[in-house]
């Protein structure tokens, strides 16, 4: 690859980067976050997380998530063990918040190998399917065809905003504020946990929760 080459492919991955930032604003409009909010470049990201990190402590709250997250297992029986890639994942600083220890040669191992795995995944379409056919049953079904190149049934095309709006769904920031308010007044009125009420309707998309509670409560 001669120097014309290498700044081409840097253009390449740069507008790819920008691309990949847009397309985050765009998926922003699924989450509570306000859009304008999500960082545009990386520099913005590296930003955003410091600007955060001040503010962030190990609660009860966010080591019982904690768990859950290094725990996927838990909710999701299909997922295999995988606390130890997803620990090569977490910061270090977050470690040393809810006492998670790990070395930086097995993150490196776990690393190395996940890669490995992933590549062999991606390159092969009937593994692919198969693997996320078995891990997540019910979303093989919608992504499969998109990674396929199958034409859809209609070219339609609409952001979350606009879908939204014409299936008549609040925007997310703005839903379930009866329930928000009952989890306010929980927490800060009666210093109680939050209830589960909200997690327990999703478990028809994530998994059940018993494993998860068990391992929490």
């Amino acid at each position: 690859m001669d120097s014309h080459d290498g700044l081409a492919f840097d253009s390449l991955l740069l507008r790819d980067f920008r691309s990949r930032q847009a397309e985050c604003a765009i998926a922003a409009q699924c989450q509570t976050i306000n859009p304008d909010d999500v960082p545009r470049s990386r520099e913005a990201v590296i930003e955003f997380f410091d600007d955060w990190r001040p503010r962030l402590a190990a609660s009860a709250l966010a080591q019982s998530m904690t768990r859950m997250i290094l725990h996927p297992e838990l909710a999701m029986p299909a997922v295999p063990e995988v606390t130890a890639p997803i620990m090569s994942m977490i910061g270090k600083y977050m470690r040393q918040m809810f006492g998670i220890k790990q070395s930086a040669v097995e993150d490196k191992i776990v690393q190395n190998a996940m890669r490995a795995l992933m590549t062999a995944v991606n390159s092969n379409m009937h593994l692919y399917d198969a693997v996320w056919s078995w891990l997540v049953p019910g979303t093989a079904p919608i992504m499969m065809p998109a990674v396929l190149g199958i034409p859809a049934l209609s070219d339609v095309t609409m952001t979350p905003r606009e879908a939204q709006k014409k299936y008549g769904y609040d925007i997310p920031s703005e839903a379930h504020m009866d329930l928000r308010r009952k989890q306010e007044q929980r927490a800060f009125g009666s210093h109680e946990a939050p209830s589960d009420e909200g997690l327990i309707e999703s478990e028809a998309f994530f998994g059940g929760m018993k494993g998860v509670v068990a391992a929490t409560g």
